[in-house]
């Protein structure tokens, strides 16, 4: 038995009786970047990717550039739509998706329905200033910070055509990364990963979104660079069912969620560009 739900903004599955797991992309990135997890995941939990305007099958909506201005947008849609969460639901968010995620908890929190957790990797908490601000440089000095991110093949960046459509998205998604602040304290358990070959988010970084719940925190230092979570996807999703299993195992879930389905996206596109 499953839910459904007739909005564009998601894209996976939500059984009865199972938690939900919420993602959320990195710049550039997708619904399908988390089309596999369903397989991997079950039974533990559900997965439900939440898809942004502006890139994929949502491709020709408009962009986002503000973090509180891409939740009040969520919140609206599942306001006419919804509930779509419950204090049963796990956030989970990569580099940019990680602070979206955030914004998430905090609302969902201030509305007195907490999610039971929150995942965040490959991301410098909400509290940190941004390391380097590319969102606004010319097209060369971008795509030459693109190459350094080592997220964009170089043959999509010698496609002139191809970067004239992409650079747009990746410019709003970069500016919602990169001009996200808050100091916000959550009161719910974070679970935090980052590669241990992550230029962009070192270990210290990592640990410092302890100070950012009052609840339990755990840091770990998983094999890989920022794009973890898609090289290693399968021994990472074995790392997250484990860690799923250990806060949130099924015997601790004895409720019945609503019903209804999402068509998991099925797109034949690049999976992404490029992770911030």
């Amino acid at each position: 038995m499953f839910f459904s739900s007739s909005s564009n903004w998601l894209f996976g599955k939500a059984d009865t009786g199972k938690p939900t797991l919420f993602c959320l992309p990195y710049a550039g990135g997708g619904a399908s970047v988390y089309r596999n997890w369903n397989t991997h995941l079950s039974p533990l939990t559900g997965v439900v990717a939440i898809q942004l305007p502006g890139r994929e099958e949502r491709i020709n909506e408009a962009r986002y550039y503000s973090i509180v201005d891409l939740v009040d947008a969520i919140f609206e849609a599942e306001a006419e739509d919804g509930p779509w969460f419950t204090k049963k639901s796990v956030l989970f968010g990569h580099s940019m998706g990680a602070k979206i995620a955030f914004e998430i908890a905090q609302r969902l929190e201030a509305e007195g329905r907490p999610p039971a957790l929150l995942l965040v990797s490959g991301s410098r908490p909400p509290a940190m200033p941004s390391k380097r601000h590319i969102c606004d440089l010319d097209d060369a000095d971008f795509d030459d910070e693109l190459r350094h991110l080592a997220g964009t093949p170089e043959a999509i960046l010698q496609e002139k055509e191809l970067m004239c459509l992409l650079r747009p998205l990746l410019r709003a998604d970069f500016a919602m990364d990169e001009n996200y602040i808050s100091s916000a304290t959550l009161n719910i358990p974070i679970v935090a990963y980052a590669g241990d070959a992550d230029d962009e988010v070192s270990e210290p970084d990592l640990s410092a979104w302890a100070k950012q719940t009052h609840s339990s925190f755990s840091s770990n230092i998983v094999p890989g660079d920022h794009f973890f979570l898609k090289k290693h996807e399968a021994d990472f999703l074995s790392r997250l069912h484990s860690d799923l299993t250990h806060f949130l195992g099924e015997a601790s879930w004895p409720w019945s969620m609503r019903k209804g389905t999402y068509n998991f996206l099925k797109s034949t596109r690049p999976l992404s560009f490029v992770l911030s």
